[in-house]
């Protein structure tokens, strides 16, 4: 049986005219793998607590009291408290629960609530292990909660939870819901602020059953009961793949002299020829011989040929070809091997071009990059290098040697994602040069293809600011306060949008700089960027602020009001996303009418977060960002604490257009041994793809510190377990990373990241003493002396030491 716990003892009744916040469970969606139906209702059975249970802590202690109050006409037994204003004051009104265990669930909470004078009002919940603040969860329900006496606001929301002891809400004890009343809110601080509180349910129900939602989140679990770090032998790591070894190994070089040539046909981006250069240079890193570079034949008498997307090998082996195309992304690549020749190729020929790509049945923007990753794959497969960050001392580990042999030479991949990793530059044109020890190189040498330079990603999205698109002139400048108009800049406000000619501005500025990237940085561009500022300056002029229709024939209104540190009122996030959205649209299909193929690329970020009441044009790609929303990055994006941005992703995607990902994974926990966001990270690429959404990236920070092994290590992981979105293929990619990284030290480096990562995942009983790590301190250093001895290669040793001194430092 199902129960449900109801404070009150009387149902959550709707009255007519009445919000409900109940986010957007009620949308419909167009994409495989989001739920259309929403969750389902639940059967319950009630429980009502006396209210000699309920207490109050303020600074008056003032009680709460049982009273009857007349809710819209409806006469509701409800829990009144007076309250007088008092400077810094803050009421805390506590509903206990008594223990309620919501973990195996998708819970439901709801009450109602009135106030007689405009004010704050926030929910907290308490369990044994996490207190959640209100702050985010308010936003999250979905409603206003700066209300006045007039309007009776019942909320309901799914309760976000997790078991982890690093993520939202842990449901397994909840303990009580608790009001919090700011007094400083109030309007009118000479008179006392009445609450009235009714109808507090919580119902613990499954009412994502039979839903992929649910079968997702049910994995998840099962995956997080049963995870076990992976401490077997990883010496293999340093060895080639055992599928695809040669029978006749090859010999690229003998006692540092050159014994291969490599043969490049070049395409009109330079894909092929940074390929080559690449490979010339690491092969030299590590022998000192440098191997020649010919373009289109062989120019020398050398016995190995290396073809780098031969048009010859794309014919024999065109299953390869017709396999690679089957990928979720244009960058898989190829290696075969055929007497003294290896040939190294992809999907795309080197003949591609932006015009003839659409006959030859590419996307317009590809190019041959994936000859770039079968590069990487053959000499990470033949040789112990690890590209494991940009560190320019430290950053690849390798060893050297008079010789290099062959003995991997056959094997194919492909991408199980499209666009995935670090968005790390601003930089795409293809005219200029890319160092080879760039952070640039670095990212796509590890199979981040996005944000990224054109010929080293395949992808021509060429990202913008809305401020790029107009002329500071004052009539762009945005009306703050009164009739006064300030500077639009990236921190400072968003531009005025009600010029009469602002459409025909930012169409005329997108045709033309569509035009200076495709003749100035031959860059094959199918989307451009016109994304919101970062801040919440909307303009408050007439023009901008008018009332709009929204497709269901709802008339929004702007307030005019906002909080310069974001706390936008949801009614006006709702407006403001609207009002952009219909001018985007209009905007994205003007460029795309003179300009066919090109997207609009906007953010979905901040007021823009909300789907907006309209459709998407297909000319538009909305690139979601789930940050300010997201309760955290331990969990993935589809279990109950991502309850906000499943739903809103759902309705986006009901609206139309191209879903993109702009994420934060660097900023929430990356650099932290404790935390393991590696394997939600997984799921959320997984997830994400099979809904339908292009270009999964991150923004990158904090990761090229040599100092801090962890953030160095997850820098390296996200874009591989993004390239593969399997958890099985992370715990091993993992392990390659520790082994290539800290070679005869790994064993004891896998047992340091392995129990807090245990720790991490591992769903623990609500009464379980938290496990304490037993390598770190002075013991942690002694059993890692242990190993440093072993250690050969001196990069290895370096990074060892570094990790070593971690642990002494920890506790």
């Amino acid at each position: 049986m199902q129960s449900i716990l109801k404070v009150i003892g009387v149902s959550l009744t709707v009255c007519s005219g009445v919000t409900i916040g109940v986010g957007l469970t009620g949308c419909s969606a167009v994409a495989a793998g989001i739920d259309s139906a929403g969750p389902s209702a639940a059967s319950t059975e009630t429980l009502t607590l006396t209210p000699d249970k309920y207490t109050t802590w303020s600074k008056t202690g003032t009680n709460v009291v049982e009273a009857k109050h007349d809710f819209r006409g409806e006469k509701r037994s409800a829990y009144r408290v007076d309250l007088p204003w008092t400077k810094g004051g803050k009421y805390e009104v506590y509903f206990p629960v008594n223990g309620l265990n919501l973990q195996d669930d998708w819970p439901t909470h709801a009450f109602v609530v009135e106030q007689t004078q405009k004010g704050w009002l926030n929910v907290d919940y308490n369990s044994a292990r996490v207190r959640w603040d209100g702050y985010y969860r308010n936003k999250e329900i979905g409603c206003e909660t700066n209300f006045t006496g007039t309007w009776v606001s019942h909320f309901k929301i799914e309760l976000p939870h997790s078991s982890r002891w690093v993520d939202s809400i842990d449901a397994r004890l909840m303990s009580h819901m608790k009001v919090v009343i700011p007094a400083d809110s109030w309007d009118d601080h000479s008179a006392t602020q009445t609450v009235w509180v009714s109808d507090v349910v919580f119902t613990k129900e499954d009412s994502w059953k039979g839903t992929d939602r649910d079968a997702d989140f049910r994995r998840w679990q099962k995956f997080c009961d049963e995870y076990e770090p992976d401490y077997s032998d990883s010496s293999m790591y340093l060895e080639p793949p055992t599928e695809g070894r040669l029978k006749k190994p090859l010999m690229l070089v003998k006692n540092h002299q050159p014994f291969a040539e490599i043969i490049a046909v070049t395409d009109c981006y330079g894909s092929v020829e940074i390929a080559a250069r690449d490979l010339q240079h690491w092969i030299e890193k590590m022998t000192k011989a440098q191997l020649p570079i010919s373009y289109g034949e062989s120019a020398t008498n050398l016995p190995v040929k290396i073809w780098l997307n031969s048009p010859k090998a794309a014919k024999v082996y065109a299953d390869d070809v017709a396999w690679l195309r089957k990928g979720s992304d244009i960058d898989g690549y190829f290696v075969r091997t055929k007497g003294d020749e290896i040939f190294i190729g992809c999907s795309v020929g080197s003949e591609v071009t932006y015009d003839n790509a659409d006959a030859k049945g590419l996307p317009r923007d590809a190019c041959p990059v994936g000859v770039l990753r079968g590069v990487v794959a053959f000499l990470e497969s033949n040789t112990t290098i690890i590209f494991a960050s940009e560190n320019k001392e430290l950053g690849t580990v390798y060893d050297e040697s008079a010789d290099l042999v062959v003995r991997w030479g056959d094997g194919r991949d492909r991408p199980a994602t499209c666009g995935r990793g670090w968005l790390s530059g601003t930089d795409f044109s293809n005219r200029r040069p890319i160092a080879l020890d760039s952070r640039a190189m670095w990212c796509a040498r590890n199979k981040s293809n996005v944000r990224l330079p054109h010929k080293i990603s395949g992808h021509g999205v060429n990202a913008g600011e809305e401020i790029e698109f107009f002329p500071k002139t004052e009539e762009r400048f945005r009306v703050w306060d009164g009739e006064k108009r300030r500077k639009f800049d990236y921190y400072q406000g968003q531009v005025c949008l009600g010029a009469p000619d602002a459409l025909e501005t930012a169409i005329e500025f997108g045709v033309a700089a569509i035009d200076r990237m495709r003749t100035q940085g031959n860059y094959p561009i199918v989307g451009k960027g016109f994304w919101n500022e970062d801040n919440w300056g909307c303009c408050i002029c007439d023009a901008c602020t008018k009332p709009i229709t929204a497709d269901d024939g709802t008339v929004l209104e702007s307030t005019k009001t906002f909080d310069k540190n974001g706390n936008m009122a949801w009614g006006e996030r709702l407006y403001r996303s609207t009002q952009y959205m219909q001018f985007i649209n209009k905007m994205a299909d003007g460029i795309a009418a003179e300009r066919p193929g090109v997207k609009t690329e906007i953010l979905a970020y901040l007021f823009q977060l909300v789907a907006p009441k309209c459709k998407v044009s297909p000319n538009v790609a909305w690139t979601y960002c789930p940050y300010q929303m997201r309760a955290g990055y331990n969990t993935p994006l589809y279990c109950p604490c991502g309850n906000f941005n499943y739903n809103n992703i759902r309705d986006f995607l009901a609206r139309g257009g191209e879903m993109h990902v702009y994420d934060y994974h660097c900023f929430s926990g990356f650099t932290d041994a404790n935390n393991s966001t590696m394997e939600a990270a997984t799921e959320d690429f997984r997830w994400y793809t099979k809904i339908g959404a292009k270009l999964i990236g991150s923004e990158f920070a904090y990761l090229n510190d040599i100092n801090n092994p962890a953030g160095v290590m997850n820098g390296w992981l996200f874009p591989q377990v993004g390239w593969y979105a399997d958890l099985a293929k992370t715990e091993q990619l993992r392990k390659w990373y520790l082994r290539r990284v800290y070679r005869e030290g790994a064993p004891i480096v896998e047992k340091y990241f392995g129990g807090m990562r245990r720790e991490a995942i591992h769903t623990h009983a609500p009464d379980e003493t938290p496990w304490r790590n037993p390598l770190v301190g002075a013991a942690g250093r002694a059993e890692f002396e242990k190993y440093l001895p072993l250690i050969k290669n001196p990069i290895a040793k370096k990074h060892f030491e570094i990790l070593m001194k971690k642990v002494a430092a920890s506790k």
